[in-house]
């Protein structure tokens, strides 16, 4: 790459991903070809010289780019002709309906898109177009007033008000909290540790491992048919979940689907068409309990369940 922004670009954009906790749902190689586009086309404007004026097109692209309607071409190189380019488009046109909500072309893979065939999906690029719509104008506000007092990691931290239940971790047992957008104080000392004598008594340093993303994965794996788990992989100290919308709805009595169900209050002896509803106490009392060890509380925003 001739430009000597598109990495701190890449990192910023990767960065904020990961903020809103939307990392697990865009893949990074999807970011860089997005970030590739704003300096291979940059019409009406220039490549960006610097990261803050490349993180800003970012945000425009996600806030304008019709994923549904347009396919997003990235020629690499140059390598894809113009006859390439048709060709693409009209493929799009014709199959759009079985290509990924996020299409992504370039030379070498100009009818799959590979990167984005399991994220994101419509919902997360919604969601993404929503978020960068509120931190492009944040920024866009902090030029025009020339707000000496604006605090950057604001547009680094996520609203919390969508999800319906917050896992808060213990800090302690984040390795990377150093990486956290709001942590003022790390102490970034290098530890020496003498050599290791296998005597028993010494603690063997474990290297690489995160519990916090064995965590994600493994509430993932028990709960994917009930929820989405969302949090920042670069010190996030909470764990947002949001409950799939037919979760949240009567299910008739089946005894080979009782799943994380149980008997509303208000059924009597008398009823014979029983219909069951999630049990949202016993699924946070589980995220407690596979959470052990890391979790310091659940909480859980009861008034926005209603069954219907």
């Amino acid at each position: 790459m001739l430009h000597g922004s598109f990495s701190s670009t890449c990192r910023l954009a990767k960065r904020w991903i990961a903020s809103q906790l939307l990392s697990d749902y865009v893949p990074d190689v999807a970011v860089e070809l997005i970030v590739a586009q704003l300096y291979l086309s940059p019409f009406p404007f220039t490549p960006p010289s610097c990261p803050q004026v490349g993180f800003l097109r970012f945000l425009h692209l996600l806030i304008n780019h019709d994923w549904k309607t347009v396919p997003f071409i990235v020629n690499l190189g140059e390598d894809l002709k113009k006859e390439e380019i048709a060709e693409i488009h009209n493929l799009f046109l014709e199959k759009r309906h079985f290509l990924p909500p996020m299409f992504i072309a370039i030379s070498y893979d100009k009818s799959e898109s590979s990167f984005t065939k399991e994220n994101p999906t419509y919902q997360i690029i919604h969601r993404l177009r929503v978020l960068a719509e509120a931190t492009r104008n944040a920024l866009e506000n902090q030029l025009i007033t020339k707000n000496i007092q604006f605090n950057p990691k604001v547009v680094f931290r996520p609203p919390l008000e969508p999800y319906d239940v917050i896992i808060h971790l213990d800090a302690g047992k984040i390795p990377n909290t150093f990486m956290g957008v709001d942590i003022e104080s790390v102490d970034h000392s290098v530890k020496h540790f003498g050599k290791y004598t296998n005597t028993g008594r010494e603690a063997l340093p474990v290297i690489g491992y995160d519990p916090i993303r064995h965590y994600v994965k493994e509430l993932k794996d028990v709960f994917d048919d009930m929820a989405m788990f969302f949090y920042d992989a670069y010190g996030g100290c909470c764990i947002a979940v949001l409950f799939k919308p037919q979760i949240l709805k009567r299910k008739q009595f089946k005894i080979s689907e009782t799943k994380a169900l149980m008997v509303p209050d208000d059924v009597t002896v008398e009823d014979k068409n029983i219909k069951l509803i999630p049990n949202i106490r016993a699924i946070i009392e589980d995220f407690k309990i596979i959470g052990r060890g890391l979790v310091v509380d659940v909480e859980a925003k009861f008034d926005r369940f209603n069954f219907d």
